[in-house]
């Protein structure tokens, strides 16, 4: 037997640096209403305890404790606890209750908290376990002179049932089944509120370290019993969440693939943007007032991203309403590499030619909806959904095929990707959708000699429910040779030539461009203390449209008809072990507009 006895004493005027308490302490002696978190009246204050354990070998143990805490006339309180552990034979038991009576500023408070858990392990069934698991928590409150429960009085039951397997490597598998009572206090006793039933399996399976599989999921069932927390005739709830990673390795890794599935319900408010004005060159958003009504209010379409840093003077803030709506998710993220070099990397002929090719595709996909039935919320290709229904969907593809990836001499990519997203707010709905298709090729002449080759085609789709002048489908081609000279590590110069013209297809707002666009970017470093780099541009633009309209601002990207020049100068330096100096300077002449120019200096201390 160990016995235990301690005392604690705190001058009213002592304020602690860290909290050096239980981090259950507050909940243990039912403190939340007394001492809260921030303001809180200054006592002195004693604390005291006694207990003993009782043990015994291959057994178990018996511990009890008593308790006393106050706040001098603030609160006093004192606390039982008890408790039984008894292990034999594959059998656990484990019971534990705790009692608290406490008087604070004449509310009388009674918690009582008793907790069951007994389980048996078959060692003969591989060690699966089966049990159950018991729990209340009573807390009442009233008032000295009254038997009327406050409302701040909680009282719930918890029962549980559960199977586990052993958790190894290879396998683990585990499920439960549990009900909730909840009780609301109505005068002075408890009514019976919810109940909630709740389902969860919970496992995984690795098979030959070539295929993995892994999962959970829970379903939960709320039933409202009480008329005054039932809205609108709904008294009964249902949500579930859930997640399922399925990784695999074949053919000795030359097909590799992730998958990872994601399922959830529930309540959540509903999600307003404003946009809130900040310093030049902190934010992210331009107000483009100009573009539209010129009316002196901020409307939501008239914010776009900045193209340039300093331009930048609105952040964009989500701002959660009081409305709440039900909505179901559902979350898609799949890869998927192609690799036969990791086999045939020693064969030759034809299988050496096909060694060449690889292949990578991912589809991520997040769609969030409202409860709806014609709506599977499962099921996540399915992406035409109404404006009714929907509250958010993207959807982002991309495929490339490789020809001799990652060979020093020379490389092609060919490949599509596309990007497109939905929401609905109370704006209405906007949607936007970017597509493109590529070739990219690359050939390192020398050792310090490289070309590249890009071709694009993409296409651009904007579209918005009450905001017409924001439609567009931008149709873009581009071809961009560059060459890169590197005549030592330390040195690095590109020299990149783009032609590129954009044309929009609605017939609305008409729009036509053509760039040229030359640049020239040198690179010196000097081992990883020193880096300056220098980088000029000049684009030539032909514009055939209205330049101060969505359409303009959309293809010339903050430029203007005409001649634009862009340059800027960093300098990247360590000046000590943990200390980071950057300078920049940026300059632009864009058509008939004045220079601007723009320095930036930044020290960064690493710790």
């Amino acid at each position: 037997m160990d016995t235990d006895i301690g005392y604690e004493f705190v001058q009213q005027e002592f304020q602690p640096l860290n909290p050096y308490r239980n981090p259950e302490f507050l909940r243990d002696w039912s403190l939340a209403n007394v001492q809260g978190v921030g303001n809180v009246t200054k006592a002195t204050e004693h604390l005291g305890r006694g207990g003993f354990v009782l043990k015994r070998l291959n057994l178990g143990q018996l511990q009890y404790q008593f308790g006393g805490f106050s706040r001098d006339s603030l609160y006093n309180g004192n606390r039982h606890f008890a408790q039984v552990q008894l292990k034999r034979n594959g059998w656990d038991f484990n019971t534990e209750g705790s009692l608290l009576l406490a008087d604070a500023l004449g509310e009388k408070n009674r918690f009582f908290r008793p907790k069951v858990h007994f389980s048996k392990t078959f060692q003969e069934l591989n060690n699966w376990k089966i049990g159950a698991y018991i729990e209340r928590e009573k807390n009442e409150r009233t008032l000295a002179a009254s038997d009327t429960l406050n409302q701040s009085s909680f009282y719930y039951d918890l029962y549980r049932v559960f199977l586990e397997s052993p958790v190894t490597e290879k396998f683990s598998f585990s499920t439960k089944y549990q009900q909730r009572e909840d009780f609301a206090p109505f005068g002075n006793e408890f009514v019976k509120s919810t109940i909630g039933n709740e389902l969860n399996v919970n496992g995984s399976w690795n098979i030959r370290r070539t295929l993995n599989l892994a999962g959970n999921f829970t379903y939960r069932r709320l039933h409202l019993l009480n008329d005054l927390l039932v809205k609108d005739q709904q008294k009964e709830s249902e949500t579930f969440l859930g997640r399922t990673d399925v990784n695999f390795t074949f053919w000795k890794g030359a097909l590799r693939a992730n998958n990872t599935y994601e399922i959830g319900s529930g309540q959540e408010p509903r999600v307003d943007f404003t946009y809130v004005k900040v310093r030049q060159g902190e934010g992210t958003h331009i107000w483009l007032d100009s573009l539209y009504n010129n009316d002196g209010v901020i409307q939501p379409n008239e914010m776009e991203i900045a193209p340039f840093p300093d331009l930048a003077d609105y952040v964009r803030v989500s701002t959660f309403t009081n409305q709440y709506i039900r909505a179901n998710y559902v979350n898609l993220n799949s890869s998927l590499l192609l690799t036969p070099k990791a086999v045939w990397f020693d064969q030759k002929g034809f299988r050496n030619f096909l060694s060449k090719f690889s292949t990578q595709s991912t589809l991520i996909i997040n769609r969030k909806t409202l409860n709806n039935a014609d709506i599977s919320p499962w099921n996540p290709f399915q992406l035409d959904v109404a404006d009714t229904s929907l509250v958010s969907v993207s959807s982002n593809i991309r495929n490339i095929l490789f020809f001799n990836r990652a060979n020093p001499k020379y490389d092609v990519q060919i490949g599509n990707s596309m990007l497109s997203n939905k929401f609905v707010q109370t704006s209405g709905f906007e949607s936007r959708r970017n597509t493109e298709q590529f070739f990219r090729s690359r050939v390192n002449a020398t050792k310090s000699i490289s070309a590249q080759l890009n071709l694009t085609r993409s296409e651009r789709l904007s579209d918005s429910q009450f905001f017409d002048n924001r439609d567009f489908n931008i149709l873009s081609w581009q071809i961009e040779p560059q060459c890169t000279y590197l005549p030592s590590r330390d040195f690095r110069t590109i020299v990149s030539y783009k032609f590129q013209t954009d044309r929009n297809t609605f017939s609305d707002n008409p729009a036509e461009a053509t760039q040229n666009n030359l640049s020239l970017e040198m690179t010196w470093n000097q081992a990883s203390s020193t880096s300056i780099r220098l980088r000029g541009s000049f684009v030539d633009i032909a514009f055939e449209g209205t330049p101060s309209s969505p359409v303009g601002f959309a293809i010339l990207n903050g430029l203007q008809p005409g001649k634009n020049f862009l340059w800027n100068l960093s300098l990247d330096r360590q000046l000590s072990r943990n200390l980071r100096l950057n300078l920049s300077y940026e300059g632009r002449k864009t058509g008939e507009a004045r220079v601007v120019h723009v320095g930036r200096a930044q020290v960064a201390a690493i710790f």
